[in-house]
């Protein structure tokens, strides 16, 4: 930790609160490493790429559309109601539809897998760090890579549409908190979907299971659900967006704390609490696992 905090021009006392903030969270220095590297591999691929054309076409296409539309009204209510829906459109159906999942589990499929494939995880255990620290390293890496991409994307659609809508700049200055907001949640789902990715990595030898395996649990969800009889709104709960969606509902038209119910606070524990059972699964399987 003091290697990587010693680059950044801060006192010792600092150094020394920074490290320990980082500790008291679980996240050493060798976590930091993996999650640098991790994230270093994933940005140069081929891969990754065509995932950032993917999530960057919706954009492409709004400005394509709004450039090419008739709008007869505009203020700051409609500009706001305009961008809210949008964003949750695009997370529905495109940055999270079924296409985007795949995108998001696929490529995050190799990360424990595929380093077995490689014969290089000896090279990991051969160090002293833990499996803890493996986890959360590749996990915090492949999260800061997707969550970036999808979070520039979103806020850039935002502002797109509110001020083609003719937002003022006054109404846009307001809506900074529901952007952060949405940035939280959108970190959230994309946590979640990394994390259950990761814990087939680990359990699984070979890549293409794990992406397999990921896909299905998230799209085999409803399938599963109708097999077993349950009931559209039941199904509809398997989804992982349907608890980003109502999250992120109160927080549209600026809506107070106040207003906020028990079933909000419920979408957002459930959201902060898949990638952490994950991540603690994916810790205890890693701990287990037999290296070829």
């Amino acid at each position: 930790m003091t290697t990587i905090i010693g680059v950044f021009p801060l006192s010792a006392e600092k150094k020394a609160m920074v490290s320990s903030t980082f500790r008291a969270v679980g996240i050493s220095g060798r976590a930091l490493v993996i999650s640098i590297e991790t994230l270093r591999n994933m940005v140069t691929s081929r891969k990754f790429m065509l995932a950032v054309l993917y999530f960057a076409f919706s954009l492409i296409v709004d400005a394509f559309t709004l450039s090419n539309q008739l709008i007869l009204e505009k203020n700051d209510a409609f500009a706001m109601f305009k961008a809210q829906q949008l964003i949750q459109e695009r997370l529905e159906t495109y940055w999270f539809s079924t296409l985007g999942l795949l995108v998001i589990l696929v490529l995050s499929a190799d990360l424990v897998s595929g380093e077995v494939e490689r014969d290089t995880l000896h090279a990991l255990y051969g160090k002293p760090i833990t499996v803890a620290e493996i986890i959360i390293g590749k996990f915090l890496g492949t999260v800061l890579a997707f969550g970036s991409v999808i979070n520039v994307i979103l806020v850039s659609t935002f502002y797109l549409q509110a001020t083609t809508f003719g937002a003022s700049k006054n109404a846009l200055y307001n809506t900074v908190d529901e952007v952060l907001y949405f940035i939280f949640i959108a970190f959230l789902v994309v946590a979640g979907l990394v994390s259950l990715s990761l814990f087939f990595s680990v359990i699984t030898s070979k890549t293409l299971q794990s992406a397999l395996l990921s896909f299905v649990a998230v799209i085999g969800g409803p399938f599963i659900g109708l097999l077993l009889g349950l009931s559209p709104k039941a199904i509809e709960k398997t989804n992982i967006v349907y608890y980003a969606i109502g999250a992120l509902k109160p927080a549209f038209f600026n809506l107070e704390l106040a207003t906020y119910t028990w079933k909000w606070y419920t979408f957002l524990i459930v959201l902060i609490c898949i990638p952490l059972f994950f991540l603690l699964a994916s810790t205890l399987a890693l701990k287990q696992k037999e290296i070829p």
